[in-house]
């Protein structure tokens, strides 16, 4: 082989290389978008039960204010809207561990293609024909 077919190869092992890198970094950015996403909706929630607990503190001084007999129902009512908002976090504090699992993979796997690319360069740049090995885990 001579210089101008390995640079070729070099050229074409880089470009796939970049198309791989680009991928993978888009995956990336798409999931740290989820994780904000899902930590808005989640923050949002949590000011909403806060600003129900401040009602139910403020509806209850008002009903000893005027000495209301329905305060069973309004404390149901409110302990209903409560509980699904409390439910709401959950489910919103179980994506948000699941989408930051995730970007942690994600990270992992796209550090093991840069190095294999960095080192593909290394190797074509000191025109030798051999690649190195493939890094653990870049499969995955």
């Amino acid at each position: 082989m001579d210089a101008n077919q390995i640079v070729a190869i070099g050229g074409v092992i880089t470009g796939l290389g970049t198309i791989y890198v680009g991928y993978i970094a888009t995956r990336s950015k798409v999931k740290v978008d989820d994780v904000v996403t899902v930590q808005a909706k989640l923050d949002r929630t949590n000011e909403a039960l806060e600003a129900e607990q401040a009602a139910r503190r403020k509806d209850r001084v008002d009903m000893e204010a005027d000495h209301r007999l329905d305060r069973a129902q309004a404390d149901a009512e409110h302990e209903d809207r409560e509980r699904s908002m409390q439910r709401r976090i959950d489910m919103l504090s179980a994506q948000l561990d699941e989408a930051l699992k995730a970007l942690n993979k994600l990270d992992r796997i796209l550090f093991h293609a840069r190095t294999y690319i960095a080192r593909l360069l290394r190797v074509f740049a000191e025109r030798d024909e051999t690649p190195p090995p493939r890094p653990e885990g870049l499969d995955e």
